[in-house]
């Protein structure tokens, strides 16, 4: 018998066996069969499925993509110990039936995967900027830079930030068309990550509309006529 077993941070969150059906969905929507409640999530990120006794992952056309064992995927296969990355969460494929322990399973967690270039053209990552986006964030904390009169400055001391109309948002922001919830800030462990919530306002990256980008100190977001400048102090 099956299971998925969920890990934030690596530490064991759930477990959820795979006994009763034969398609689970994940997802931050209250319905699915596993919840994960992150705006990383899409509300049903991806699915579950067994077909002719072998489980399958399937992702749902989600807004960040689901990674296995570190490569984005879209159908595969799933074979024991297999790693499906989600927004910040890691859920493990477990086979009872192998035999190993929930101890090499916790492992197997703590390996950091490569990041990975995805060729998305609404994703922009420029490996030769990694190196010296690094050196810069030792000198200090990274930062968002809500530039005018009403200067703001939140520090992205924290796994996602939020940027928004809503009342819960680290850096607020105002407009007729702006979502409560526009722009997730998550923190990996090769950088940051914008990611664009949808609405009518557009966000731009130094110019370029995207729907979300690797963040290098120096760039610039605007949306909804708002500019917001990302470094460090």
């Amino acid at each position: 018998m099956a299971k998925i077993q969920v890990f934030f941070g690596g530490s064991l969150q759930s477990e959820f066996p795979l006994e009763s059906q034969e398609e689970y969905a994940v997802g931050r929507a209250p319905d699915c069969d596993i919840v994960i409640d992150n705006l990383a999530v899409s509300r049903r990120h991806c699915l579950f499925k067994s077909l002719h006794g072998q489980w399958m992952i399937e992702d749902n056309q989600s807004a960040n993509g689901t990674f296995l064992n570190g490569q984005r995927t879209y159908t595969q296969a799933l074979k024991h110990q297999d790693r499906i990355v989600i927004g910040k969460h890691t859920l493990l494929f477990d086979d009872y039936g192998s035999g190993h322990t929930h101890q090499s399973v916790a492992a197997n967690v703590d390996k950091p995967a490569e990041p990975q270039d995805e060729g998305d053209a609404t994703c922009f990552v420029r490996r030769d900027m990694v190196a010296q986006y690094v050196q810069r964030s030792e000198k200090g904390n990274m930062v968002l830079v809500l530039e005018g009169v009403r200067r703001k400055v939140v520090p992205l001391d924290k796994e996602l930030t939020v940027v928004g109309r809503g009342s819960r948002c680290d850096l607020r922001i105002d407009g007729w068309f702006v979502k409560g919830e526009q722009l997730s800030i998550v923190k990996q462990q090769y950088g940051y990550r914008v990611v664009h919530e949808g609405g009518w306002r557009p966000l731009r990256v130094n110019g370029n509309k995207v729907r979300e980008a690797i963040l290098q100190a120096g760039d610039v977001l605007t949306i909804a006529g708002h500019r917001i400048s990302f470094g460090s102090l």
